[in-house]
């Protein structure tokens, strides 16, 4: 009987001091009827992007990331608007509770929890919840959730302070194929559908240099661009490719022809009313795609009156006509 208390007292040590060496923080989620945990605070962070924005978001490794899916799932997002930027829901597994959303902040998808849905418990009893973040950030900071600071390119220009030199990575020359080197055989293997023979014509004509296509509407000025992107695509492989049109319909239209001719394409779509310059240079500067498709009011100095392709150093950019 001495023996047992003895080990049970030991047992009772080596536990409590496990207890001691976690975190003491947990995320709930914030359903009356369910109050799941979600996540304990080692795997949280409190994300910060300036000027003022903060989230608090999973740590952005794979082992913190598959820990997450374990309590949450994700959605597609069904409003395009914000499926932007936020591409997924993040929902309870357990209840369906919406919990967030899958953010894409500077290259990285961080799973985002909003505070009105969820609430956090310090030592297993202490409830911390706001309907804001701002409204308990003070108290999840002094219960040691980790602030992790995040800078996209384009805030490391806009609030460098004066002595700061902010230099973007050098681009990569851009290299142009041999047009006659060109096989009939590869330049049908560019594309689904086998082109015509002006089509190639055309085709082969452009890759000599900056070029303008006069073709009636419905007489396959497409499928030369998806041509062009795919022979592109091979010869500079880390490359961004743009196709601009100037009616959101076309993007979409344009995006899955792109897709069905070209499958090994990674297409991505950016359409809308206001879409600025900035925002279409600063997913430039990311290279995380082959293609990218916008709609917009752009200057009208990039929309000539045909389809244009423009080749330089930074990406090849497909304008369709106006």
């Amino acid at each position: 009987m001495l023996v047992f208390k003895t080990i049970s007292a030991i047992l009772l040590v080596d536990t409590n001091h496990e207890v001691s060496t976690m975190s003491l923080l947990t995320l709930h989620c914030g359903k009356p009827e369910c109050h799941t945990f979600i996540a304990c605070g080692d795997m949280l962070i409190l994300a910060t992007i300036p000027p003022s924005q903060s989230h608090v978001a999973v740590r952005t490794s794979p082992e913190a990331t598959d820990k997450a899916y374990e309590t949450v799932r994700k959605l597609p997002q069904t409003d395009p608007k914000k499926g932007l930027m936020c591409p997924f829901k993040v929902l309870c597994k357990l209840c369906g509770h919406i919990l967030g959303s899958v953010c894409l902040i500077e290259g990285n998808q961080l799973i985002c929890f909003k505070m009105e849905n969820t609430f956090f418990l310090y030592r297993g009893r202490e409830e911390i919840k706001g309907k804001k973040l701002k409204a308990i950030k003070e108290k999840l900071l002094a219960c040691g959730l980790q602030v992790v600071k995040i800078e996209s390119q384009r805030s490391k220009l806009l609030f460098a302070k004066d002595d700061e030199i902010f230099t973007p990575p050098p681009s990569e020359p851009l290299l142009y194929c041999d047009v006659t080197s060109l096989t009939k055989n590869l330049i049908n293997s560019l594309t689904i559908h086998t082109p015509r023979e002006y089509q190639e014509e055309l085709f082969r004509y452009v890759l000599n240099g900056n070029s303008l296509v006069f073709l009636p509407t419905g007489s396959g000025k497409t499928l030369v661009a998806a041509m062009v992107l795919s022979c592109m695509k091979r010869i500079n492989p880390r490359k961004l490719m743009v196709f601009i049109t100037d009616r959101v319909p076309l993007v979409y239209q344009q995006s899955d022809y792109i897709k069905s001719q070209v499958p090994e394409l990674k297409v991505a779509v950016l359409a809308g009313k206001d879409i600025s310059l900035t925002v279409f240079f600063c997913f430039l500067s990311q290279g995380t795609l082959h293609q990218l498709t916008l709609a917009g009011s752009f200057s009208s100095a990039l929309l000539p009156q045909s389809l244009t392709y423009k080749f330089n150093t930074n990406a090849a950019l497909l304008t369709d006509k106006v």
